[in-house]
């Protein structure tokens, strides 16, 4: 089998992450160890958090869990991970690779449940019965593809009785990884609305909504790079959009506006990205571990907070990685390709790609009689048809041997359009074998 292909990337450096943890740690306040005391986590302790949505990740992400893992050990520090359990649920299908009757790479969408009504988060979701993930047309692509559906199947037959699909998920993927790394504290997005600090800032917020929003917005402006959408303003009607959500059972969530805030209060809010990310970064933890997407948006949180609240963050640091699946088809090169393919076709017309060295010599003497003839002004037609003769005649003898060039260059040819699918780095973990699993680890070892 092929050999899985892992790189991994960090910045900045892990041997500089100490220090910066240290550092911030040395700086705790009682509003942080409030906060954490609220959350579970130990104040005694420096708090090295990551998270995302609830969902069976893909590798970039498990390095993540990994990272903060071997962070917390090297400093005598605890990890935790937010579920991002507010955002929109996507975790009703899991792609899976698979293969046709030709032995040809493919992607199958494996429904593990009923797909929500869009805009309806994670957390406002029951959790579910899952069901049997099985391809159809043709089996899994690989061993390890076949185990990691039906482990996924178990862990969430196992996490029936969580109260929320986003919290059996996330629970289920955890076990998943109870054999490769400590589990870290699991904090939900939607239970930061009942600490104290969190509503102190929605109370600021609401109390100055302009104010709060003119930052937010400007921020936004300064990352266009981001991909942020700025918040609404209607100042002639006395309210702004803020960045939360109200979540309800069942329902899409609902944008909250400051005016509707006065008046409903806290209940059933959620932070939105850069106040979820901002509002930890405040006072939950001593290092953010990012992915690619969160370290790009995550500046425009920075400048938000620190020209609203005229404060700095914890750190922050960018973790990602690169695992695909161990196919051959990875491996093949457009030049390959195109090798192959004119291999087979200059066969048919020179005996020795297959070995016939004994028609070489004749092949040439034809080819030098036909020129010859030609600049004597002679009809070369007669050696001409004398030549594809022998060459049809070779053709027949070498039948199989050319069917293995073209059949040669097909399968190259398939290989290489597969390729795509062969290099995509977005499997869920449990797909992977252990091995690789093991070795994505043995990069964030202290």
């Amino acid at each position: 089998m092929t050999p899985e292909r892992l790189t991994t990337h960090t910045d900045p450096p892990a041997e500089t992450w100490r220090g910066l943890i240290s550092q911030h740690f040395a700086g705790l306040d009682a509003r942080s160890k409030q906060l954490r005391a609220e959350l579970g986590l130990p104040a005694d302790h420096p708090i090295i958090m990551s998270g995302h949505q609830a969902a069976f990740w893909h590798a970039g992400i498990l390095a993540k869990v990994f990272a903060a893992d071997a962070a917390a050990r090297s400093t005598n520090g605890a990890a935790a991970w937010i579920v991002v359990d507010q955002d929109e649920a996507e975790f009703a299908t899991l792609r899976a690779p698979v293969r046709d009757g030709r032995n040809r790479l493919g992607v199958q969408e494996l429904k593990l449940t009923e797909a929500p009504a869009t805009g309806v988060a994670a957390a406002s979701l029951p959790p579910f019965e899952p069901r049997s993930l099985k391809p159809t047309g043709g089996p899994f692509a690989l061993p390890s593809v076949s185990w990691g559906a039906a482990s996924i199947t178990e862990s969430l037959l196992s996490r029936r009785g969580e109260s929320t699909a986003a919290r059996q998920i996330a629970q289920a993927s955890f076990d998943l990884l109870d054999s490769h790394a400590r589990r870290p504290t699991l904090l939900f997005a939607t239970s930061l609305a009942a600490t104290t600090l969190f509503r102190e800032i929605v109370e600021r917020m609401s109390s100055d909504p302009a104010a709060a929003i003119g930052a937010y917005n400007a921020a936004v402006a300064r990352c266009p790079d981001a991909g942020l959408t700025p918040l609404a303003a209607e100042p002639h009607k006395n309210r702004w959009e803020l960045p939360l959500w109200r979540l309800e059972a069942g329902t899409p969530r609902r944008r909250v506006w400051s005016d509707e805030l006065r008046a409903s209060g806290t209940t059933g809010i959620a932070p939105r990205a850069l106040l979820l990310t901002g509002f930890l970064r405040l006072a939950a933890c001593d290092l953010f571990i990012h992915g690619k997407g969160g370290a790009i948006y995550d500046r425009a949180t920075e400048a938000w907070f620190g020209t609203w609240l005229g404060v700095t963050l914890a750190p922050t640091a960018l973790v990602t990685a690169d695992l695909p699946l161990p196919f051959e088809e990875s491996a093949v090169t457009l030049a390959e390709v195109a090798r192959a393919v004119w291999r087979a076709q200059r066969a048919r017309h020179d005996p020795a790609l297959t070995g016939r060295d004994d028609l070489v010599p004749k092949k040439r003497a034809m080819v030098e009689a036909i020129r010859a003839a030609r600049e004597r002004g002679d009809d070369p037609l007669p050696t001409y048809r004398d030549m594809h003769r022998m060459l049809a005649t070779y053709r027949d003898q070498e039948r199989s041997r050319l069917g293995d060039l073209r059949d040669e260059a097909e399968r190259l040819i398939s290989k290489h359009a597969s390729a795509s699918i062969a290099n995509d780095r977005t499997w869920p973990f449990p797909f992977h074998r252990a091995e690789a699993i093991g070795a994505l680890k043995a990069r964030f070892v202290p």
